[in-house]
């Protein structure tokens, strides 16, 4: 082999892994930003989306994309709210659920201890609902919608 040959296999030995290990980096890092973008489309983490839509991949930026998927993953379910039906903005009462119907449940749940009191047994709440839920996935992703609910109270909570 002439001395060429011998320095172009010498250069690829040594930095073959190096380029195989960037690679590697930057698929984990286009993954995580897949991710934080899927994550958006479903009503959640927007903060960290908008961060990583300004990330290109790279060695260098790849960790920041991987603490931003955690702290996206760190945020929680998907939270419903109970709203003051006269201006739509109080929140009454709030909970947290992977999925809208239970957490329609747990909300009416949270309503019953702290409204339902013995002074208003009997007595009906009209509240709005407010979700962060998405049904669907990508381009067919729509957020849950609202709707204005009543809440009878039948026995005081204790």
């Amino acid at each position: 082999m002439t001395r060429m040959y011998r320095l172009i296999a010498l250069s690829l030995l040594v930095a073959g892994p190096a380029v195989a290990d960037d690679k590697a980096t930057i698929d984990t890092c286009e993954k995580g930003k897949k991710a934080i973008l899927a994550e958006e489309a479903k009503g959640r983490c927007k903060a960290e989306a908008a961060e990583v839509k300004a990330l290109t991949c790279s060695p260098t930026t790849a960790q920041q994309v991987t603490d931003l998927v955690t702290k996206c993953n760190a945020s929680g379910p998907p939270k419903c709210r109970a709203l003051d039906a006269a201006d739509s903005k109080t929140v009454l009462a709030e909970a947290a659920d992977k999925l809208s119907t239970q957490c329609a449940k747990l909300l009416v749940e949270k309503l019953q201890q702290t409204w339902c009191t013995a002074d208003n047994k009997g007595k009906k709440l009209d509240y709005m609902t407010d979700f962060d839920h998405v049904l669907g996935a990508g381009k067919w992703a729509k957020p849950v919608k609202g709707s204005k609910q009543a809440f009878t109270c039948k026995t005081p909570s204790k």
